[in-house]
């Protein structure tokens, strides 16, 4: 189970975190980032399955490529700002991580903007 693999990386991470705290504040925060990165590619094969059932979904329902693929986008850039914005705070610097999150949010805003367009022009064509 992955979960399990993640609970334990992250206790582990949390231990050696915690003695390096103590023994050298530095290093701490490099044990922080490396247990981030290690729970981040154990679920590399999860994002495999996952654009895979996305994949399937699309083709069950012919919709376009282009749509899933933005939708896939979305997602990841909303994953990638929050686990950046985590990193900032742990270096010490909360309002880097928020400026990071502005900014996700803005870019999936934008890259939403032709998916709502195309769900107004569908709603239109059908009222008329």
């Amino acid at each position: 189970m992955t979960i399990v693999k993640i609970v334990g990386v992250s206790v582990l991470g949390l231990i050696i975190a915690g003695i390096l705290k103590d023994i050298k504040p530095s290093l701490a925060v490099f044990a922080g980032l490396a247990t981030g990165l290690i729970i981040l590619f154990s679920l590399l094969d999860e994002f495999t399955t996952l654009i895979s059932e996305f994949k399937r979904i699309s083709a069950i329902a012919n919709l376009d490529a282009t749509l899933i693929s933005t939708i896939i986008k979305i997602i990841g850039i909303g994953y990638l700002g929050e686990f950046i914005a985590s990193i900032t705070d742990d270096y010490g610097f909360p309002s880097i991580g928020k400026k990071v999150l502005l900014g996700a949010k803005i870019t999936i805003v934008l890259m939403a903007l032709p998916i709502v367009g195309g769900i107004i022009e569908s709603i239109l064509s059908l009222i008329s």
